[in-house]
């Protein structure tokens, strides 16, 4: 898939390469470790991106082919020779898991130059992992996800709603008319061909469901006990799905915040679709303006500033814990980041109109964590400008507030 494209934008035709914010932490990576990973989920532009960041003598082999995986599997020590002194990118890699230890024998036997395996994944699966942990500090793994608002050239002028329908994937944001049949696609081929590959799942009707029934909690507390009823399997085999879409970079989950301040009642995780694009199309949505004014409408606000700040701090590579806090009488700050030593408490609120009440979660939960070094609690809202709206609490316009995050 080449995100290299011919668009009409404000009556201007485009001919772009839309560049990545990785793209440094990538080159560098190349330069400082013989085996480099960009993991993150299919067609979010990987293959395009490394394509077009790596130099003409990269060889390139794309292991999605079943008669090259077939011929792989054969002869795995003859494929591995064939890149002897030279640099090599293995797309899709998790199709052959078995490739990876060859890899790290090459590695630890040759010691091959920086920048020699080059590789793409689309699922994290247990190969990889332990393949991972045996390369430590000879591998770099960086995440490539869809596009976030500040890296989307086309984002200017854009409302919420249309960003939110649209979503992050590369050909949603160039060609909006395939949007329909873009995600008709990808959902049906992550069921009948991609997760299959590497786990069986015999009922793929009820897994149909489960992802169905997961849309609809987007934003909310994973209950698999409730999923698992309504879908008609086992627990077990619902967190076992969940991890899946985890590990395809389909859901992110995002714990409650760890430090005991008393009586604590959240146990699970708050579950976003990593595109709420995604989430939208499952629940059905019929048009961009019932994205925030249906039932669901505050969901999608929250999850599309937390999945927001999630890509844009993995593009630019921070390192940042994400969390939820929830009081026991229900006041809840919806998103808290620690990163650089401090902590920043979010609310998230639809709302156009912020007013001093809007910060009561907040104000408690600074009382209440007297231990914490803070960066100022925060309300990111639909407002058209920022506003003080009580004592050091501040509420951002959405589009500041990701301005902000994309410069921390």
């Amino acid at each position: 898939m080449l995100f290299v494209s011919v668009i009409i934008h404000k009556r201007k035709i485009i001919l772009m390469y839309m560049k990545r914010n990785l793209r440094n932490e990538f080159q560098t990576a190349l330069n400082q470790f013989p085996a480099v990973v960009i993991s993150g989920p299919g067609q979010a532009g990987k293959t395009t991106f490394i394509r077009n960041e790596l130099n003409q003598n990269t060889t390139y082999v794309l292991l999605d082919d079943p008669i090259k995986r077939m011929s792989v599997r054969e002869d795995p020590l003859g494929f591995i020779s064939n890149f002897k002194g030279k640099s090599v990118f293995l797309d899709e890699i998790q199709y052959v898991p078995e490739l990876f230890s060859y890899i790290v024998q090459d590695i630890e036997k040759n010691s091959p130059v920086n920048g020699k395996w080059i590789m793409a994944i689309s699922q994290e699966v247990q190969e990889f992992i332990t393949f991972r942990d045996s390369l430590a500090g000879k591998i770099k793994v960086l995440n490539l996800l869809p596009f976030h608002t500040m890296e989307n050239i086309i984002f200017d002028g854009q409302n919420i709603e249309k960003l939110i329908w649209q979503g992050g994937y590369p050909e949603n944001i160039l060609n909006s008319t395939i949007r329909q049949s873009w995600f008709s696609e990808k959902i049906q081929s992550f069921i009948e061909r991609d997760h299959r590959q590497f786990i069986l799942i015999r009922d793929t009707g009820a897994f149909q469901k489960f992802l169905g029934l997961c849309a609809s909690m987007n934003g909310k507390e994973l209950n698999t006990a409730l999923l698992a009823r309504h879908v008609g399997i086992q627990q077990p085999t619902c967190s076992k799905w969940v991890s899946i879409l985890q590990a395809s970079f389909l859901i992110i989950l995002v714990p409650p915040y760890y430090q005991n301040f008393g009586k604590r009642v959240i146990q699970s995780p708050k579950m976003y679709f990593l595109d709420q694009a995604m989430a939208v199309y499952l629940t059905k949505q019929k048009n961009k303006r019932a994205i925030l004014n249906g039932d669901m409408g505050h969901k999608f606000f929250e999850g599309f500033i937390v999945t927001e700040v999630y890509k844009s701090l993995i593009a630019n590579n921070k390192n940042a814990h994400f969390y939820f806090w929830r009081s026991h009488d229900g006041l809840e700050v919806d998103l808290i980041i620690e990163m650089n030593g401090k902590t920043w408490p979010i609310d998230i609120r639809k709302n156009a109109t912020p007013v001093s009440k809007h910060a009561k979660s907040l104000i408690k939960f600074k009382k209440i964590a007297k231990n914490v070094k803070f960066m100022r609690p925060t309300i990111v809202c639909n407002a058209t400008e920022k506003k003080m709206v009580t004592r050091g609490i501040e509420a951002l316009p959405w589009k500041d507030f990701l301005k902000e995050i994309d410069c921390h």
